[in-house]
């Protein structure tokens, strides 16, 4: 057996929730020689995810590398190469883990070289769900990696200056998302979904009229449905897209964005799993007392819902829940990792925010009109939950938060009116239909 490499810590995994240890452990003063290393199957180093479907899909000045390697988008440094060089940090880059051994804490990579740890933080992400359509490799795109979106992008080129109309199966954030972004680039649009909404698991029926008010006022068809198989033409290229109920969609590229799954499969039968990650405790440690899990692959528990545990595949869980469990190997924990739930898109001229949880009876506010602010709140047991708005300014979203983590009590149509308008402002009509 070859000798090992040992480092005091492993990164697993080289996403955005990667790149934020590596920062957390440079803030630290902890990057001595051996200290830290991040082992990734891509070949790039750590960048903002987001930015993929947010900003390199551009018609003009589309997002490139290195522009927008973490940690950018938190307001730090650009981690290029001469950072991790200068902080002493390893980056294993297009290194495929074979096996990981728990009891040996020992990490096999593909041609057998061996690396051992004293702590290994867990941040492999999720992949994206492929369903079998009766498509050849590389025919429907997906969306998770740099490389997915670079290979979307040649593809797009391949239709400049024609007409051209894509099939994106998928209604949730990364479809509509891309689906926006193909818009922009001239490039007609099928949402086909099964939901009865676009954004089905954020918004409500109210809500998500204004995406589709929008899309359909672009160009955009929305098809509700099952995808069953691809479509190809006499001369294999692609033509559509068959749905269960037989019905074809006319197209000439796919995009499918309906979901992902965590890459747990090294840890199976070796840690505790819950919601289809790893579990971990406050301080997000798995069932090995050695092995973290940080980002979307994680279940943690939830302060906010009483220690219930969840996952959430969101760049901001990502990056603090990394900033978290350095501070737990560092020793500056103050206190269990306290995660307040968040979303948000910017898509056309939309720029929502949604704090806390979904759940419960929905009250409505504001001016459903392109261009004006609305939003929703959704009350629970009698105390709001969760709270989302279109375009809230800085001082409103630092309301929001605050309302989302503190529950106040919502009783009575005055009481939720007064509560809505205090953060509003007065003339913010209120709708309890």
């Amino acid at each position: 057996m070859s000798s090992a490499t040992h480092y005091a810590n492993i990164v697993l995994g080289g996403g955005t929730a990667a790149g934020y240890v590596a920062r957390a452990f440079a803030q630290a003063g902890a990057t001595n020689a051996s200290n830290l290393a991040i082992v990734s199957r891509e070949a790039v180093l750590p960048y903002e995810r987001p930015a993929l479907s947010k900003g390199f899909l551009n018609k003009t000045q589309p997002a490139r590398l290195p522009g927008f390697h973490t940690s950018v988008g938190d307001g730090g440094d650009r981690q290029d190469a001469e950072w991790y060089k200068t902080h002493n940090i390893d980056f294993l880059g297009k290194s495929n883990v074979t096996q990981v051994d728990v009891q040996d804490r020992a990490l096999t990579l593909e041609g057998g070289q061996r690396l051992t740890y004293d702590k290994l933080i867990v941040a492999t992400g999720a992949d994206p769900i492929r369903p079998n359509l009766g498509d050849r490799p590389g025919d429907i795109h997906y969306f998770r990696s740099i490389v997915d979106a670079e290979n979307l992008v040649e593809t797009m080129k391949k239709f400049e200056g024609r007409s051209a109309r894509a099939i994106v199966i998928g209604g949730g954030y990364i479809g509509t998302e891309v689906g926006a972004q193909l818009l922009n680039n001239g490039i007609k649009v099928s949402f086909v979904f099964p939901e009865d909404r676009l954004m089905a698991r954020i918004f409500t029926p109210r809500l998500a009229n204004m995406y589709r008010e929008t899309f359909e006022s672009k160009g955009a068809e929305l098809v509700h449905g099952m995808a069953n198989k691809v479509v190809y033409g006499d001369n294999n290229e692609i033509r559509g897209l068959e749905l269960k109920d037989g019905t074809v969609v006319s197209g000439d590229l796919i995009v499918a964005g309906i979901g992902a799954r965590p890459v747990v499969e090294l840890f199976k039968d070796q840690l505790d799993m819950e919601a289809g990650g790893l579990k971990v405790s406050e301080h997000l440690q798995t069932s090995d007392p050695n092995i973290y899990a940080i980002g979307d692959v994680a279940a943690y528990p939830l302060k906010l819902e009483g220690g219930k545990y969840q996952r959430q595949e969101h760049v901001v869980n990502a990056r603090r829940s990394a900033e978290h469990v350095v501070a737990e190997l560092t020793g500056q924990s103050k206190g269990g990792y306290d995660y307040l739930p968040y979303f948000y898109s910017r898509i056309f001229d939309f720029n929502w925010k949604l704090y806390g949880i979904n759940e419960g009876d929905v009250v409505h506010f504001g001016h459903f009109e392109e261009g004006k602010q609305y939003g929703a709140i959704w009350i629970r047991d009698g105390q709001v939950v969760g709270i989302l708005a279109e375009k809230p300014t800085d001082e409103q979203v630092s309301r929001m938060q605050e309302v989302a983590r503190s529950r106040p009590a919502a009783k009575g149509e005055d009481n939720v009116r007064s509560f809505v308008q205090g953060i509003f402002g007065s003339d913010i009509p209120v709708h309890f239909d």
